[in-house]
């Protein structure tokens, strides 16, 4: 199942932030990971949670992600702690839909939303297999 690192990053220092930066991309695919989030315009739609910098990373498992944290990643890790103050969480997904809907044709239908989706919670939805 998929994990997510979030980061909620407030930089501090931009010309070492910026050096992390440019050392931290390469170090993520060897480890299966992904960019969804980094940076960007944040627009909150209630609450107040301090959000600067968000950061969201997808890796296939728990265990890569803590693979990349951990080996090369920690002397990288001491720039952005040195140019940062940061919240850094792992999380894990919901389950993976493109294992679960993966022959041509096959229709699956979901009837779980989330609360911040915007649909009732018996909502109808359905995905269909196109590949």
């Amino acid at each position: 199942m998929a994990v997510y690192l979030i980061a909620n990053i407030e930089v501090t220092d931009p010309a070492k932030f910026d050096e992390y930066r440019q050392k931290v991309a390469p170090l993520i695919a060897p480890f299966g990971g992904r960019d969804l989030v980094r940076g960007g315009d944040v627009r909150h739609l209630e609450g107040s949670l301090p959000i600067r910098r968000l950061v969201v990373l997808e890796f296939p498992t728990i265990e890569a992600a803590q693979r990349f944290y951990s080996a090369e990643y920690q002397p990288v890790l001491k720039i952005r702690l040195a140019s940062t103050r940061s919240d850094v969480v792992l999380a894990p997904g919901y389950g993976d839909v493109t294992a679960r809907l993966s022959v041509p044709g096959q229709e699956r239908r979901f009837v779980r939303a989330s609360a911040t989706s915007g649909l009732p919670p018996e909502a109808d939805i359905r995905l269909r297999c196109t590949k």
